[in-house]
């Protein structure tokens, strides 16, 4: 069912329970009033016959009234048609102490005569050949009961009249009320609408250029907002991807060529057993360049290890791991300093970062000079510094990081002019600035007077030293 349907219906039946709850709360009070007013008109009836006065209404030639007229009552055999002191628009009938009726307005009503307890009138609805009459029955201080009773059927009537009215003014408003619902309905989904085309044209055609109305106020607004923002979001994911994939294409397309170029020579058989041995040489070099570039490939692709469940790890330890491993690969010396802390992430992402720095400190350090790294847990974030979040550095003491690349280093592929003739595939210092944004943090380039100082900041966790890993 679509959504105008459900709104209509909704509104329609909202409109429906508010107008029978206000139609039986009227209908209840109308009717009410009505009864209360024939109430007061028996009882306006009955005042002949209240002995409050001390009058003994038991004479036959009391005065009783009849519209305002007084006359007596001539007493005859059996009961009296119509006398005197009733008029057409009730019902009156007189029963003595044995309940036998002595007097009756209307012989052709038998009105039933209630019992009573005590002095006190009481009043009924009874039904007499199909009509409905409002009773009130009073004993006399005579001991004669006196039972006056008026007609139902102008109040009945005029209650089925109010009854109707209120029955179509209920389905009148009903209906009005799904109109409105539905015309409610089209302005509301016209928006969502035009988000549901977008999303079925991005999926049939992977165009991410929708033309959203992000203008639209309200939760409807706030839809479309999200999905443009998300759209934003894929479209650069897309962009990077494309981007990586050209990025890569370049960067494998030079050891590609240098490895056939070999090739081909040694499948003339014209080199020399030292040219043969060098050309060997160059192919297990390059062959040693694209297994790196691939490795690294994949690694930036996926930012972060999938297999690797979030643990706690000290960064001090997972430092001084990498340091230990780069000290005895590079031959020189590596030095680690700093306040233990912890921290929840990845661990092998985190030490490929580490190791990345390490590896491009080696990179432009003199042989045998001193690599530090510098372990921090209060980061200088704009100027001032950030107790929320660590750093780790790595200096070395090679020529530093000119003006021109301190902003492009962490691009991917990129590599400044004195690195081009140096191993590498340019996407080291990528990594690092994918699993920094992974743990919470961003690279950097501090100043050093001395060399080149990288490194990045991550976020402190709630872990506890004693958190087990995987946890």
């Amino acid at each position: 069912m679509s959504l105008r349907s459900q709104l209509a219906i909704t509104m329609a039946l909202l409109a429906l329970g508010v107008s029978a709850t206000m139609g039986v709360l009227s209908y209840n009070a109308t009717r009410n009033e009505a009864i209360s007013a024939i109430d007061s008109f028996l009882e306006r009836r009955f005042g002949p016959f209240d002995a409050s006065d001390g009058t003994d209404r038991a004479d036959s030639s009391s005065p009783i009234r009849d519209d305002g007229d007084a006359g007596p009552l001539d007493e005859t055999d059996g009961a009296r048609e119509r006398p005197p002191f009733t008029a057409g628009d009730s019902v009156v009938n007189v029963y003595d102490v044995d309940g036998s009726l002595v007097v009756t307005s209307d012989p052709d009503v038998a009105l039933p005569l209630p019992e009573l307890d005590g002095d006190d009138a009481i009043f009924r609805t009874v039904s007499v050949d199909g009509e409905r009459y409002r009773l009130r029955a009073q004993f006399a201080p005579d001991g004669t009961t006196l039972v006056n009773a008026r007609s139902l059927a102008e109040s009945d009537a005029t209650l089925a009249a109010v009854r109707d009215r209120l029955v179509v003014i209920g389905i009148v408003v009903t209906l009005l009320a799904a109109v409105l619902g539905w015309f409610a309905a089209v302005r509301l989904a016209r928006p969502l609408g035009r988000l549901s085309d977008a999303a079925r044209r991005v999926a049939a055609t992977g165009e991410l250029d929708a033309d959203l109305d992000t203008a639209a106020r309200g939760e409807v607004g706030e839809v479309a907002g999200s999905f443009s923002t998300m759209l934003d979001a894929l479209r650069r994911s897309r962009d990077q991807q494309q981007q990586l994939i050209v990025d890569a294409g370049h960067e494998i397309k030079t050891p590609l060529t240098t490895l056939r170029a070999n090739a081909d020579l040694l499948a003339s058989g014209k080199l020399s057993p030292e040219h043969q041995q060098r050309a060997l040489a160059r192919i297990s070099s390059e062959v040693d360049e694209l297994t790196s570039l691939t490795a690294e490939l994949l690694e930036l692709a996926a930012e972060t290890p999938v297999d690797e469940p979030v643990s706690s790890f000290d960064v001090v330890e997972s430092a001084e791991i990498a340091a230990a491993r780069a000290a005895e690969r590079f031959d020189r010396p590596v030095t680690v300093v700093g306040a233990r802390c912890r921290i929840r992430g990845h661990p092998s992402a985190f030490d490929r970062a580490v190791t990345n720095l390490l590896v491009n400190a080696h990179k432009f350090s003199p042989p045998g000079s001193l690599i530090e790294v510098v372990v921090s847990d209060v980061a200088r974030v704009d100027g001032g510094f950030d107790t929320t979040r660590g750093s780790i550095v790595v200096s070395d003491r090679g020529s530093g990081i000119s003006d021109d690349d301190r902003d492009r280093i962490f691009q991917r592929f990129y590599r400044s002019p004195d690195a081009r003739t140096l191993p590498g595939s340019g996407l080291g210092l990528a990594i690092v600035a994918a699993t920094a944004a992974t743990h919470g943090g961003e690279p950097f380039v501090a100043p050093n007077d001395d060399g080149a100082s990288v490194g990045f900041t991550f976020s402190f966790s709630p872990a506890s030293d004693d958190l087990p890993d995987g946890v």
